[in-house]
Protein backbone atom coordinates (compact mmCIF):
# COMPACT_ATOMS: atom_id res chain seq x y z
CA UNK A 1 0.00 0.00 0.00
CA UNK A 2 2.62 2.34 1.19
CA UNK A 3 4.35 1.35 -2.45
CA UNK A 4 1.13 2.59 -4.35
CA UNK A 5 0.73 5.95 -2.68
CA UNK A 6 3.96 6.72 -3.18
CA UNK A 7 3.84 5.96 -7.23
CA UNK A 8 0.43 7.41 -6.92
CA UNK A 9 1.89 10.74 -5.43
CA UNK A 10 5.08 10.91 -7.70
CA UNK A 11 2.78 10.85 -10.19
CA UNK A 12 0.30 13.87 -8.74
CA UNK A 13 4.16 16.02 -8.48
CA UNK A 14 4.84 14.65 -11.83
CA UNK A 15 1.68 16.03 -13.67
CA UNK A 16 1.88 19.07 -11.98
CA UNK A 17 -0.20 18.86 -8.98
CA UNK A 18 0.89 19.97 -5.32
CA UNK A 19 0.94 17.30 -2.23
CA UNK A 20 0.97 18.64 0.96
CA UNK A 21 1.49 16.18 3.51
CA UNK A 22 0.69 16.67 7.06
CA UNK A 23 -0.40 14.79 10.48
CA UNK A 24 -3.93 15.62 9.62
CA UNK A 25 -3.99 14.51 6.24
CA UNK A 26 -3.44 15.24 2.46
CA UNK A 27 -3.62 18.19 0.22
CA UNK A 28 -4.30 17.37 -3.21
CA UNK A 29 -3.70 21.04 -4.43
CA UNK A 30 -5.64 22.50 -7.10
CA UNK A 31 -5.83 26.39 -6.66
CA UNK A 32 -9.46 26.33 -8.05
CA UNK A 33 -10.71 23.93 -5.00
CA UNK A 34 -8.50 26.09 -2.19
CA UNK A 35 -9.95 26.41 1.20
CA UNK A 36 -6.78 27.87 2.28
CA UNK A 37 -7.08 31.12 -0.40
CA UNK A 38 -3.87 29.33 -1.65
CA UNK A 39 -2.23 30.53 -4.79
CA UNK A 40 -0.77 28.81 -8.05
CA UNK A 41 2.63 27.71 -5.97
CA UNK A 42 0.39 25.97 -3.53
CA UNK A 43 -1.67 26.03 -0.19
CA UNK A 44 -1.40 29.05 2.02
CA UNK A 45 0.48 28.15 5.19
CA UNK A 46 -1.15 30.89 7.05
CA UNK A 47 -4.99 29.53 7.04
CA UNK A 48 -3.98 25.38 5.84
CA UNK A 49 -5.00 24.07 9.62
CA UNK A 50 -7.31 21.25 10.30
CA UNK A 51 -10.86 23.28 10.62
CA UNK A 52 -9.98 24.69 6.93
CA UNK A 53 -8.65 21.64 5.41
CA UNK A 54 -11.46 19.76 6.72
CA UNK A 55 -13.87 21.65 4.36
CA UNK A 56 -11.40 21.61 1.31
CA UNK A 57 -12.38 19.84 -1.82
CA UNK A 58 -8.42 19.54 -1.95
CA UNK A 59 -8.52 17.65 1.10
CA UNK A 60 -8.04 13.96 1.68
CA UNK A 61 -7.58 11.60 4.48
CA UNK A 62 -6.04 7.99 5.05
CA UNK A 63 -5.90 5.35 7.71
CA UNK A 64 -2.75 6.47 8.72
CA UNK A 65 -4.30 9.88 9.82
CA UNK A 66 -7.16 7.86 11.77
CA UNK A 67 -5.14 8.40 15.20
CA UNK A 68 -4.97 12.59 14.65
CA UNK A 69 -8.45 12.55 13.69
CA UNK A 70 -9.61 9.79 16.88
CA UNK A 71 -7.91 12.34 19.20
CA UNK A 72 -9.59 15.60 18.25
CA UNK A 73 -12.78 13.50 18.69
CA UNK A 74 -11.43 12.75 22.49
CA UNK A 75 -10.82 16.19 23.27
CA UNK A 76 -14.20 17.69 22.32
CA UNK A 77 -15.97 14.87 24.52
CA UNK A 78 -14.16 16.24 27.43
CA UNK A 79 -14.66 19.95 26.54
CA UNK A 80 -18.23 19.39 26.01
CA UNK A 81 -18.35 17.32 29.56
CA UNK A 82 -16.60 20.46 31.06
CA UNK A 83 -18.67 21.13 34.16
CA UNK A 84 -18.30 24.41 33.47
CA UNK A 85 -20.40 24.60 30.14
CA UNK A 86 -24.16 25.54 30.65
CA UNK A 87 -26.17 22.55 30.52
CA UNK A 88 -27.94 22.12 27.26
CA UNK A 89 -31.42 23.69 26.44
Amino acid sequence: MKDDLKTYARMLVEAGLVLGVCEYGYCVYRQEYSACRGNAAGPNPVHREPTTCARCKNFAVSAAHRPYWLDQMRRCEALLREPALPPKP
